[in-house]
């Protein structure tokens, strides 16, 4: 089977890419030829409501869906990982993921703007009480 698309080491040394790009897909070609793909889209938290960015009145509370803690969907990749080895694999799980804990052991270097995009998230998240 060919994978065509990021693996977990692509993901571990390009973090931003999962916060960027909350879709997850995922498309395969088995030797037969057989294409597929499974979709693992991000969900919202358990506890999320359908009026929790709303003041009192009904009104939108600017910046709280966007720009807070609250605005925050879980990604599907590590669900998706686990359901293609199950379907799919043949190598121990504990062998693929070698490399990426590897190097969150040791960590990542990441450029100037990778850094300041992360501050500027932190401080951004704080802003507004949850």
């Amino acid at each position: 089977m060919r994978w065509l698309e990021p693996n977990w080491l692509w993901r571990s040394l390009f973090p931003l890419r999962e916060i960027l790009a909350a879709v997850d897909s995922w498309s395969i070609e088995k030797q037969n030829g057989e294409v597929g793909s499974l979709d693992y889209r991000e969900k919202a938290p358990l506890a999320a409501t359908k009026d929790m960015f709303l003041d009192k009145d009904g009104n939108v509370i600017k910046g709280k869906s966007t720009e807070t803690a609250l605005a925050i969907g879980i990604p599907g990749t590590v669900a998706r990982v686990f359901a293609v080895h199950k379907k799919y694999g043949s190598m121990r799980m504990s062998e693929i993921l070698k490399p990426v804990i590897a190097l969150a052991e040791r960590g990542v270097a990441v450029t100037a703007v990778v850094f300041k995009f992360y501050k500027d998230l932190y401080l951004k998240l704080y802003e507004f009480e949850c």
